[in-house]
């Protein structure tokens, strides 16, 4: 565990039953969810009560960009895991029980300072990676550590009903309208669940060196690609 003077979760909380339950996504809700999956290709929902040193850990992240170590040694903290586990009920609602994680996840450092950006406009996974009524076989899962704004490198995303090629054979070109990109900024520990098919790409920081911003991802299939 992180050495830190912030409240985090003790293992015995975090194993009860109890702590599972007051993660549960309620039906509806999660239907609602579903519908936005098929429509727009993602959600973007408020940070919940994470119980979690978030601040801290941007700061580790920050760190060890710092001393050149890859910012993917951050996994080595307990911290970083005990954000997946509370995405459970989260990722089941989109995916179904039994779903897996897939070996894909990172951490990002985008620091201004540098002329910092994150990768170039992109699909996670295409056009195979949905089912025949839109919805996913896959799910990528974005959290920032720090607030990620306009001027420091937050993610820029195409909705699924602007994008013409989404989900077709054809999704290699790119055939939107510049006006249909939308800007997603975000505060600290918000959840962002996306399809592997939508379009993508952070911005590039600005030079007038706001704070650098700081996230993580990771991305999970169902228990089987039918």
């Amino acid at each position: 565990m992180m050495a830190t003077e912030a409240k985090t979760l003790k293992i015995n909380e975090w194993t009860s039953p109890e702590f599972w339950r007051r993660l549960e996504i309620k039906p509806e809700f999660g239907e609602s969810l579903r519908g936005l999956m098929r429509t727009e290709g993602y959600f973007q929902l408020n940070p919940p009560q994470w119980g979690l040193p978030l601040a801290d850990m941007a700061a580790l992240v920050a760190e060890l960009d710092k001393h050149g170590i890859p910012t993917p040694f951050a996994f080595l903290f307990d911290e970083f895991w005990l954000l997946f586990a509370k995405l459970k009920h989260l990722i089941e609602a989109q995916l179904g029980p039994g779903f897996f994680m897939l070996p894909d996840f990172w951490v990002w450092y985008v620091d201004p300072a540098r002329d910092g950006r994150g990768w170039s406009p992109h699909r996670d996974k295409g056009y195979k990676s949905l089912r025949e009524d839109g919805s996913p076989k896959s799910v990528t899962v974005w959290i920032p550590l720090s607030e990620a704004t306009t001027l420091n490198g937050c993610m820029y995303l195409v909705p699924a009903d602007r994008d013409p090629t989404y989900g077709t054979e054809n999704d290699r070109e790119w055939k939107f309208a510049y006006p249909d990109i939308r800007a997603l900024p975000a505060q600290a520990g918000t959840r962002r669940c996306c399809t592997g098919e939508r379009t993508a790409t952070p911005a590039r920081s600005a030079r007038a060196f706001p704070p650098p911003s700081n996230s993580r991802r990771a991305t999970w299939r169902r228990s089987t690609s039918r």
